[in-house]
């Protein structure tokens, strides 16, 4: 069942009400992510399962819980780092001890915070031409998992406009509009400038202005912003304290309730596989090399024990971990093989 989930395990503590209420979000979750109870659990293998489920729903909780506290407002604040749903939220100096909302904020660029709600509809973004200045526009859908960030890393420095559209968003954008899809409907774009100081804040603070967040529908209008709505009951408190706050039922509820708009990513591993390494049972050459093959489709039955499955479509990232490396690979003179890509 942990498996099921993609979780690793995790060793800590969790109030008495957690099994009683990971079993009611479990039932309560999409089919395809529902376990099968194929044998009772004891009170320590339920717990067990409870800190596990915690840890993979924490993201997504507190992202909805910060979600909540950063769109709170009737219209945008820099200072507060709050603006309504669809809006930027420019912050227009260096965060001191007093901001909260964001752990570890960073106290050398000035934010630029949009929570976006794609839907209904995309929500395009104008970025005007930063003059070589350094910037990025991480997004990050509901998960906390990053998507796209464009900046001068990624996509240069030029003037540039991009659409935000929906897992399921189908249509046309208009011309020079590029299309970046979001997982899920709602997430966070966390923008971040490079500012040279407390005296470059004119110049970040011209940047910041040019940035445009506009629905696909008002797109090419003289588009005002409507107001937002105030929650009296929404609390202050930094969101982690407010998730650290609540107790098993309350945690798991909204758990639920949330994963109904932003399912578990699925699995998309045709061998549930995504590690390999000298623990397992790998097939060596007969002069001794090791050949790993990675690939979506199956390298044939006799060199499955060589084979880490890559996504279907898409891109993707890999790591090569090495515990206790001996000298040679700290220095350098050891080097890992390149990836060799075979055919198209």
């Amino acid at each position: 069942m942990i498996e099921r989930f993609g979780l690793t395990k995790r060793r800590g503590r969790f109030p008495s009400a957690a099994p009683l209420a990971l079993l009611t979000v479990l039932l309560s979750l999409p089919a395809f992510a529902r376990p099968t109870l194929a044998q009772k659990l004891s009170d320590a293998e339920a717990t067990e399962i409870a800190v596990e489920a915690y840890l993979y729903a924490y993201p997504l909780v507190v992202m909805d819980v910060t979600r909540q506290v950063s769109t709170n407002c009737e219209t945008a604040s820099g200072a507060k780092m709050c603006a309504p749903i669809n809006q930027f939220a420019h912050v227009p100096a260096f965060p001191d001890a007093t901001f909260t909302d964001v752990v570890r904020p960073n106290a050398d660029t000035l934010y630029s915070s949009l929570w976006f709600d794609v839907t209904k509809e995309p929500l395009v973004i104008h970025v005007p031409d930063s003059g070589g200045r350094y910037y990025l526009l991480p997004m990050l859908d509901l998960w906390a998992d990053v998507f796209a960030s464009p900046g001068k890393r990624t996509t240069g420095t030029a003037e540039q406009t991009f659409a935000i559209v929906g897992p399921d968003w189908k249509g046309e954008l208009p011309k020079g509009v590029d299309m970046v899809r979001s997982p899920t409907g709602l997430g966070w774009m966390i923008g971040r400038t490079q500012t040279n100081g407390k005296p470059d804040f004119g110049r970040v603070h011209a940047f910041q202005s040019g940035l445009e967040a506009i629905p696909l529908s008002a797109w090419g209008t003289d588009y005002m912003p409507p107001k937002g709505q105030v929650d009296p009951k929404v609390s202050s408190d930094p969101p982690v304290q407010q998730a650290a706050k609540m107790d098993a039922a309350a945690f798991f509820a909204r758990f639920a309730e949330l994963t109904h708009g932003a399912p578990p990513h699925a699995n998309d591993n045709p061998i549930d596989r995504y590690a390999i390494g000298d623990r397992d049972a790998l097939k060596l050459g007969k002069d001794g090399s090791l050949t790993v093959y990675i690939q979506r489709e199956s390298p044939g039955k006799d060199k499955e024990s060589n084979w880490l499955p890559a996504p279907k479509s898409g891109a993707f990232s890999m790591n090569l971990r090495l515990y206790w490396p001996k000298p040679a690979a700290l220095d350098g003179t050891w080097k890992p093989p390149a990836v060799v890509k075979l055919a198209e």
